[in-house]
């Protein structure tokens, strides 16, 4: 079964329980996102990876009672935690797999992700699959990160240098995680192989106010993969990096670097 790791990724019970303290810094993106896809009232939309919703209701409230949301996630848990959340009649919640699964309710006005694309081990088919739920006149938009380096919102990662790699059949190896979309000329390269146009790149520098352990703590350094005996260390070198963008009333000016990628189906 396809993205087989990413599916007990985020089925797992610990990163499903700190999610909400997740979606802080993942919504600043939300507006950007929307405004790339311009959603008006009638449209259906599908929302790839949409996680707790948070993206999934946004857009709703543009489509209004006219049109229609179907937000897909390869995670039961997050499917059950969305699904519990208020939501208005026009929005469906599905436990699917958008890199080979048939998707409900198109074909879609627009396919819209908030951080959700960069977790296919075959990109390539997974655009292929979109492309077919897409409308004529369809467009695919996603907001991804940049790199590594300039979201400190990441610390953990950073700090544990840590990936995900798989080695495709033809000897190409393809990063998947939240920072494999950082390289706009790779994923130009899975659109146009899937049949879509290369895409228009908005590039969008946040800051997210946050407290230090919003951004930081040992539970989260464990988490993403550092020796449990090397994580004071750790965590005391988190704290001298996030000093330097700490205000004096202690509030972190967390940067959160993402960029948004707009498409459509190549004409034939």
């Amino acid at each position: 079964m396809a993205n087989d790791g990413q599916r007990e990724y985020f089925n797992d019970e610990k990163r499903v329980q700190r999610w909400p303290t997740r979606e802080p810094f993942t919504k600043v993106a939300i507006s950007p996102l929307l405004d790339a896809a311009s959603l008006q009232p009638g449209m259906t939309v599908c929302d790839i990876g949409c996680g707790g919703g948070m993206a999934t209701l946004q857009a709703a409230e543009l489509v209004g009672q006219t049109g229609s949301v179907v937000g897909v996630d390869i995670s039961r848990a997050m499917v059950a935690l969305a699904a519990s959340r208020p939501h208005p009649d026009i929005v469906q919640y599905v436990e699917a797999d958008a890199q080979t699964d048939p998707l409900v309710g198109g074909p879609f006005d627009r396919i819209i992700s908030q951080f959700g694309l960069m977790f296919f081990e075959d990109p390539v088919a997974a655009f292929v699959n979109l492309g077919k739920h897409l409308a004529p006149e369809g467009s695919l938009h996603g907001v991804v990160w940049q790199p590594m380096e300039t979201n400190l919102s990441f610390m953990a990662h950073r700090l544990a240098a840590r990936g995900f790699a798989r080695v495709t059949p033809g000897g190409r190896t393809v990063e998947v995680g939240a920072f494999a979309f950082a390289n706009r000329d790779v994923v130009d390269e899975y659109l146009v192989a899937a049949g879509f146009e290369r895409a228009t790149w908005n590039l969008h520098s946040l800051i997210r106010l946050s407290h230090v352990d919003e951004v930081v703590t040992r539970e989260t350094l464990v988490l993403a993969g550092i020796d449990e005996a090397v994580v004071d260390d750790a965590y005391a070198e988190a704290l001298l990096e996030l000093a330097a963008v700490t205000d004096a009333n202690g509030r972190v000016h967390c940067p959160l670097d993402v960029q948004v990628l707009s498409t459509r189906l190549a004409k034939l």
